[in-house]
């Protein structure tokens, strides 16, 4: 496991053909949501549906996209556009336009488009990016307003992974 990885699954969930990426680093303020998201989705989907967190970025990403005909994906975003909390859903046809800047940003959907030009994987994605405003201070805690926007997160990410949403207690 690299150092920015977290909790990866080389088992059950390395193999899944649907796949939810969670990306974050847990110790920078609102970059920390993929890292929260994913620890939730752990406990609610189904085991058909890999859940990966992961503070890498670039080229590392490809090993996260191969093998797989539908990722999920949770990131923050910064546009300075929306508040923060906001949530930002984009699909297949649109990450061309993907606005703002992510800590991630150099990375995911140039890995994309390379590996659906080299023919390795074309999956079927769907990006979920919310608005942050506190992302890059080390040893910030999640702003309220994302962490007001979590238990909606999860819901959108089940309903896009396929899976049947469980109702909250």
């Amino acid at each position: 496991m690299s150092s920015g990885e977290h909790t990866l699954d080389h088992g059950p969930s390395r193999q899944c053909r649907r796949r939810v990426l969670c990306l974050g680093n847990e110790f920078l303020g609102d970059d920390a949501l993929g890292y929260v998201v994913a620890e939730q989705l752990r406990c609610l989907l189904s085991s058909g549906i890999g859940v990966v967190s992961t503070s890498e970025g670039g080229l590392h990403l490809l090993d996260h996209v191969l093998g797989v005909d539908l990722l999920v994906v949770v990131d923050t975003i910064e546009t300075n556009q929306a508040p923060p909390g906001t949530i930002h859903e984009f699909h297949d046809g649109e990450l061309s336009r993907f606005p703002g800047s992510s800590l991630h940003t150099v990375g995911l959907f140039e890995t994309l488009e390379l590996a659906a030009r080299l023919n390795c994987a074309s999956p079927t994605v769907t990006v979920f990016a919310v608005e942050a405003r506190n992302s890059l201070v080390f040893g910030n805690p999640i702003s309220s307003e994302l962490r007001a926007s979590i238990p909606a997160i999860v819901k959108m990410v089940q309903q896009a992974a396929g899976d049947v949403v469980q109702p909250q207690h």
